[in-house]
């Protein structure tokens, strides 16, 4: 079954934070802030009681106590409450209470100069997980593909010069030239084959 370990204070800061560094990464501050209530006694005297709270804030918190918390600042804590315990001087050893807040809220003062702030922190000495963020994968957009028409040139016929046929004209020789040359052949023929006929 699980606990809780929860307190509660709304005080006054009875002096400024000591502040010191622990090591590289954490920082540490103290302060005491007294809180008081009333009550009647037997003799039914109103009595007030005032009782003092160690308080104790590490980094973020001890960044912003030492800016902002001093002597007589009114605080509202919340954080756990830890027994702990040391040898004084002398050898004794001591037991005492603290706080160990997570959450200081600045509050108003008498006068109402200031104005409500609350700081929140993780407890003293606990790492924060690294939370890993999801990757997410974006989804590649794909361009569509713009297709450019085909321009058709259009083919031009070069026209045929067609070569105009140039005929030669026949030249016609002389019919007298012609009845010659066949006057000659034939002569020429009964000369080679009748030279008997010849009357000498």
């Amino acid at each position: 079954m699980l606990g809780v370990n929860k307190a509660i204070l709304i005080g006054t800061v009875g002096q400024d934070p000591m502040s010191r560094q622990v090591n590289e990464t954490n920082r540490v501050s103290n302060f005491s802030i007294a809180t008081n209530r009333t009550y009647k006694d037997r003799q039914g005297q109103k009595q007030e009681k005032v009782e003092w709270h160690r308080i104790e804030v590490w980094n973020a918190l001890s960044d912003i106590t030492q800016s902002y918390v001093r002597k007589g600042t009114h605080v509202f804590i919340e954080g756990e409450i830890r027994y702990e315990k040391f040898t004084d001087k002398n050898g004794k050893e001591v037991n005492f209470t603290k706080i160990v807040a997570d959450k200081i809220t600045l509050l108003p003062s008498a006068n109402g100069g200031n104005r409500a702030q609350g700081y929140q922190a993780q407890p003293a000495y606990q790492n924060q997980p690294v939370q890993n963020q999801p990757v997410q994968n974006q989804p590649v957009q794909q361009q569509p593909v713009q297709q450019q028409p085909v321009q058709k040139q259009p083919v031009q016929q070069q026209p045929v010069q067609q070569q105009p046929v140039q005929q030669q004209p026949v030249q016609n020789q002389p019919v007298q030239q012609a009845v010659q040359e066949a006057n000659n052949y034939v002569t020429d023929q009964q000369f080679k084959e009748g030279t008997d006929d010849l009357p000498f």
